[in-house]
């Protein structure tokens, strides 16, 4: 009598950890990464000054850049655009991140690019990042054309 508890009993213990210990569906933890659409992003972005824009009512060709003001890599790609700037004269500079203002304006004082005649910073949402671009590193650089196309990410 004893041998036919202790079987079931077992049985859902082994069941119970399975179900406890088994890792969750990748679907449910992944951001599902939303392909690139060859426009620019349709998402806000909020200057220092509390102005808002569209990205897709930006004209002309231009660079956006997702970047973290703490991010190594983005410090030296802001230094070596800000470097070469002139290489950069046709193109409106877009730096983008999620951070406060207080750390994108230091980041753009830090690398000589605040004041540049072709140089702008925005916040924006991690929804828009996700929705527009899926999961991406930082850097990430998107090239446009001027007839809004992406050439280049």
């Amino acid at each position: 009598m004893k041998k036919v508890l202790i079987v079931p009993g077992v049985l859902v213990v082994i069941l119970t950890i399975i179900y406890f210990v088994r890792p969750a569906k990748q679907t449910e933890l992944a951001i599902e990464r939303t392909p690139t659409v060859n426009e620019f992003p349709n998402m806000m972005l909020t200057l220092s000054d509390g102005a808002r824009q569209n990205a897709k009512s930006l004209e002309g060709k231009s660079i956006l850049i997702l970047y973290f003001p703490d991010c190594d890599h983005c410090q030296r790609e802001a230094l070596e655009i800000s470097n070469r700037l002139k290489a950069f004269e046709n193109y409106d500079l877009w730096f983008l991140t999620t951070d406060p203002f207080s750390k994108m304006d230091k980041f753009a004082t830090d690398y000589k690019l605040s004041n540049q005649p072709n140089v702008f910073f925005a916040q924006i949402t991690f929804e828009d990042v996700a929705a527009q671009f899926g999961g991406v590193a930082t850097p990430s650089v998107y090239i446009y054309s001027e007839s809004k196309k992406l050439k280049k990410a």
